[in-house]
């Protein structure tokens, strides 16, 4: 009896490793969509942190800068919610600035089409040089996730006000 659970778990482990390894085309779905350089870069100026021992919650409204089907350069409102257990304290204060280059069309079309992004449904690196749908280049680690949603104001979470075009115009 004791022999065959540990086959099981062995054959478990091994399963798992199988589905989790870096190389596993399941990580890599939206690979062909990714370039080189990024088609656009949401920063959120000094969202606000807050700690309540282990959890540890960010909230912050900033833009998404992009070029639009004409090439112009454009912005869209965008808010982040972020959230993880890393939390040590407990208080209320500012964080520094998060800034995340996206790569992936996926995630730039959701955005502009007032979409929200889940960090869980994208490839998202946390250092430069990884090919990823998204890399946060800093206020923002690895040790939870994150949702971006193009319609700032807190009643578009709750899917009370219309989606708009949100890409305005802005001078380069």
């Amino acid at each position: 009896m004791l022999l065959n659970r540990c086959v099981f778990l062995w054959w478990l482990a091994v399963w798992l490793f199988c589905l989790f390894e870096p190389g596993n085309q399941a990580f890599a779905e939206s690979g062909d969509r990714r370039i080189q350089s990024p088609i656009g870069q949401l920063v959120i100026h000094q969202p606000r942190i807050g700690v309540l021992f282990q959890l540890k919650g960010l909230k912050g409204d900033g833009y998404y800068r992009t070029r639009n089907a004409a090439g112009q350069l454009c912005e869209a409102e965008v808010s982040l919610v972020a959230g993880s257990f890393a939390g040590q304290s407990l208080g209320i204060g500012t964080a520094a600035d998060v800034v995340i280059d996206v790569y992936s069309l996926a995630v730039s079309q959701h955005l502009l089409r007032v979409e929200e992004v889940v960090s869980d449904d994208y490839l998202v690196a946390y250092q430069p040089g990884i090919s990823a749908d998204m890399v946060v280049r800093s206020g923002l680690d690895a040790s939870g996730g994150f949702i971006l949603q193009p319609q700032p104001r807190w009643r578009s979470w709750w899917r009370l006000e219309s989606k708009g075009n949100p890409c305005a115009q802005v001078n380069d």
